[in-house]
C-alpha cells in the first residue's frame, strides 16, 4: 500500500517573479503506528537514542550571561505580478469553495 502527497511552496525569483516548484512526496509500504524510533530515507536518517520522561533542567531555559536579543529587519518581498496576484486571488477563492461544497 502507497500513501502520496503534493504540495507546493513559492519564493521569489528573477525580476520579482513567483517562482513555484512542485515537490512530490510518495511512500511505499505500510504507514507507521506509533513513535518512529528509527527512520530512514533515501536523503536523510533519523534515530532516537535516548528517550526520559524526567523533568528538564531549568537551566535550558535561561538565556547565557551576555546574551542580547538582536533584531533585524525584515526586507518586504516585492510585489506580486498582476498574473501572479490574479492567481494568488483565484486559488483562494476556489479554495473557500472547497470548504462550503468539498472538491
Amino acid at each position: 500500500m502507497g500513501v502520496g502527497g503534493m504540495g507546493s511552496v513559492g519564493f521569489s525569483g528573477p525580476n520579482g517573479t513567483m517562482i513555484v516548484p512542485e515537490v512530490i512526496s510518495t511512500r511505499t509500504g505500510p504507514l507507521p503506528h506509533g513513535l518512529i524510533v528509527r527512520l530512514k530515507t533515501d536523503h536523510s536518517e533519523s534515530e532516537i537514542v535516548s528517550l526520559s520522561t524526567a523533568p528538564l533542567d531549568e537551566s535550558l531555559f535561561t538565556p547565557p550571561p551576555g546574551f542580547r536579543e538582536v533584531l533585524l529587519p525584515t526586507p518586504s518581498p516585492p510585489p506580486l505580478s498582476f498574473t501572479d496576484q490574479l492567481t494568488l486571488e483565484w486559488l483562494t477563492f476556489r479554495n473557500w469553495l472547497n470548504t462550503l461544497f468539498g472538491s
